[in-house]
């Protein structure tokens, strides 16, 4: 038997348009694609050229399973397509992801158990994984999915967490921190019962092993350097920064914060700056006065190798975490997948967010590029902004240092080798 057949179970599908889906894809692609098949929790379409097995149950496939006279009519079908339209991909991250939201799908799935479904089971046994590597989130019943194949089919699983769900994310009133005592109680033990645990920083690996008393590997988008790194070539008078990535937990506030550096920066150094914000988020009236200022414009998101080419000729790309206490509580411990793509591209890197969170940490301990962390002064952190500009050398300084520093700290062939190897070993029961 091969002991390199993986059951991946998310809830996003390996995709070369999300960050999940393309971090995903990133660690597993040296795998065949024979030994990769997933399970998985959402509307969104499969979008590789790598991977063709895939099971999907969704709330809706739930929903009309119970409202028919037959069970067992969910089939799981979903084909992995080339996406020509990005705007179908496009997923409102809700507002409405309330406790009652999260207690409705945990209903749904105790209701109608993934295990029991017919067609679910027909191809399980037909892939005939050996490990189970499952991506952590805030909901239960995903816990109890991966619990419930891997007692049945006794096959030992991994779990890896890209984002807090267990120390600092535990509510914001007595109704969330109440369900979130309930998911703890309920997840912890499954947690524990894991080989082991892969994390996406430092920072969850120091304080996750000491939660749970188990080792952690870090794990984090593990991108090539010859994918993504070349030399500078924006010749422009039009000095661009750009921003690629979601706009949702308030991060379009630290856009508009910089966005009015830039606005300084024209108005007193007579320089000519503008932020460009490339999102798949649809943007709510709050992200929509936030990004109205005169050096923003928003635009729709890009892929393949469109993406590479604004990369390239951006002159600053830029990494934004929000100020609020309820957001910095979901990404208190978690490096954004995107931060590797930007050390190695040979771009000075311009971050807006507190340091107390692991994706600003990262680049202000080690002076990887330009870190605005309190937004207290337009004035200063323009100047600022502004020395990068003028001075080459500081420049070409902070691109030197990420390059450096990503080799040594998140080597890509590294991370695909030792994750392939714990998932590889012989497990004995």
């Amino acid at each position: 038997m091969d002991k390199e057949r993986i059951l991946f179970i998310s809830h996003d599908p390996f995709s070369i348009i999300g960050s999940n889906g393309r971090t995903y894809l990133s660690l597993f692609k040296e795998y065949k694609d024979e030994n990769i098949a997933q399970l998985f929790f959402n509307n969104l379409q499969p979008s590789t050229d790598k991977f063709s097995s895939y099971y999907r149950v969704t709330d809706i496939d739930l929903i009309k399973n119970l409202s028919t006279l037959f069970f067992n009519k969910i089939t799981g079908n979903v084909e992995n397509k080339p996406i020509n339209d990005l705007k179908a991909q496009i997923v409102k991250r809700s507002v409405f992801r309330t406790e009652m939201i999260k207690l409705l799908r945990n209903f749904l799935f105790f209701i109608v158990k993934v295990i029991n479904i017919n067609s679910f089971q027909d191809w399980i046994q037909d892939f005939k994984p050996k490990n189970i590597f499952f991506v952590g989130s805030n909901y239960a019943f995903a816990y109890e999915v991966l619990f419930q194949i891997s007692k049945k089919y006794d096959i030992p699983y991994y779990i890896y967490f890209t984002d807090d769900y267990f120390i600092y994310n535990n509510g914001n009133n007595i109704i969330s921190r109440f369900f979130h005592k309930r998911f703890v109680k309920k997840c912890k033990k499954i947690v524990e019962g894991a080989e082991e645990l892969f994390v996406i920083s430092h920072k969850m690996k120091q304080e996750y092993e000491s939660y749970f008393g188990k080792k952690c590997t870090v794990l984090i988008n593990a991108v090539d350097k010859e994918e993504i790194c070349f030399n500078k070539s924006n010749d422009s008078d039009l000095i661009i920064f750009r921003y690629f990535g979601w706009l949702h937990s308030n991060r379009s506030s630290s856009l508009n914060y910089l966005g009015n550096c830039l606005k300084y920066l024209n108005e007193k150094y007579d320089k000519k700056c503008l932020l460009e914000v490339y999102s798949l988020t649809v943007p709510s009236i709050q992200t929509q006065k936030d990004l109205a200022v005169e050096t923003i414009k928003l635009f729709e998101p890009l892929m393949g190798e469109k993406f590479v080419e604004a990369m390239q000729t951006s002159d600053f790309l830029v990494h934004a975490e929000s100020f609020e206490e309820i957001d910095k509580k979901v990404t208190m411990l978690s490096i954004s997948t995107k931060i590797p793509e930007y050390l190695l591209s040979n771009r000075c890197i311009v971050a807006v967010g507190p340091t107390k969170l692991a994706s600003i940490s990262v680049l202000e301990e080690n002076n990887l590029g330009i870190v605005l962390s309190d937004k207290k002064s337009i004035e200063n952190d323009a100047r600022i902004i502004n020395n990068v500009i003028e001075n080459l050398d500081v420049y070409n300084n902070y691109c030197k240092k990420s390059i450096d520093f990503c080799k040594k700290e998140f080597d890509s062939k590294q991370m695909r080798t030792e994750l392939k190897t714990k998932l590889s070993l012989e497990i004995n029961h």
